[in-house]
């Protein structure tokens, strides 16, 4: 459920900043296809930081299909994301985001930024905690809060779906109730390993004869998962670290980066979307639960 839950979520993120990026460029009727989308607009700036700093190449190439089939007026944007795609968006939002800043003239149009970059820290914060399978009391507690203030958020600025009702609500009630019932967090009923199980059996499947397939599957997987490692090969067993949800350079405390995955001076603690006063009048509100006037 969490992990199902993380994705949908990420997914949602994702959707509200696609609807920007192609609103904002203002592209002209007569374009049919994203080839005749200009390197200079903002759509196509977005899809180019998604296979440039991002690395989802599958999801920018269904972004494109999605443009050249409904030219952005007809069905809604639908992908459903992965494991992988929810992790890389969750390390990476602030580039995405940072992106559309060059574009946001107006107030309205900066606070619509900033809110999404403050929403989309909290999920990133909220995900690495319940997607945890060690938790400590103190960790749900924090949980609480993000999901709390990502609760919050999406009711006053935005509009309220299932997952943002049960990200706000049930995740940590249930997180806590696995605490105290197993000592354990969310994490213990993760599905991502089915997906990495079946991402395995199709590169095992590559070579195979049609006749013989699960013969020669089942044969590359004892190899590889057991006879390998018993022989002293790949003994390295890859472990899910509890911050595998925040990026690398935050979790060494870079200088060169914020906390929230942004780059900024190293003589400054925090970035510039951290330090603007956008910021701390979004965070004021929704601790007040009322929205801010610009």
């Amino acid at each position: 459920m969490a992990s199902r839950l993380k994705n949908d979520a990420c997914a949602l993120a994702h959707r509200f900043l696609l609807k920007l990026a192609i609103s904002w460029s203002n592209l002209s009727t007569s374009i049919s296809s994203f080839s005749q989308v200009l390197p200079q607009s903002i759509f196509f700036k977005y899809v180019d930081t998604l296979k440039s700093k991002y690395g989802l190449n599958r999801l920018a190439k269904r972004i494109v299909r999605w443009f050249n089939d409904t030219c952005a007026n007809g069905k809604d944007f639908d992908y459903r994301f992965t494991g992988k795609d929810s992790r890389m968006f969750l390390h990476n939002f602030l580039f995405l985001i940072s992106t559309l800043e060059g574009q946001a003239k107006s107030q309205q149009a900066k606070q619509i930024i900033h809110i999404h970059a403050y929403l989309c820290l909290c999920l990133r914060n909220a995900v690495s905690l319940f997607s945890r399978i060690n938790i400590s009391d103190e960790e749900v507690s924090e949980l609480k809060t993000h999901c709390r203030n990502f609760y919050r958020g999406y009711c006053l600025y935005f509009h309220v779906n299932p997952t943002v009702w049960s990200l706000g609500n049930v995740v940590p009630r249930h997180t806590q109730e696995m605490k105290m019932r197993y000592g354990l967090g969310l994490g213990l009923n993760s599905m991502e390993g089915r997906e990495a199980k079946h991402i395995a059996i199709a590169k095992y499947c590559a070579n195979t004869a049609f006749l013989f397939r699960w013969e020669q599957v089942f044969r590359h997987e004892y190899i590889s998962l057991i006879w390998l490692r018993q022989q002293g090969y790949n003994a390295k067993v890859n472990t899910t670290t509890t911050s595998s949800y925040i990026p690398k350079r935050v979790c060494t405390n870079n200088p060169e980066f914020c906390n929230c995955g942004l780059n900024k001076p190293v003589s400054d603690n925090v970035c510039r979307f951290c330090s603007d006063e956008f910021r701390r009048m979004i965070k004021e509100s929704i601790e007040k639960c009322k929205v801010i006037e610009v």
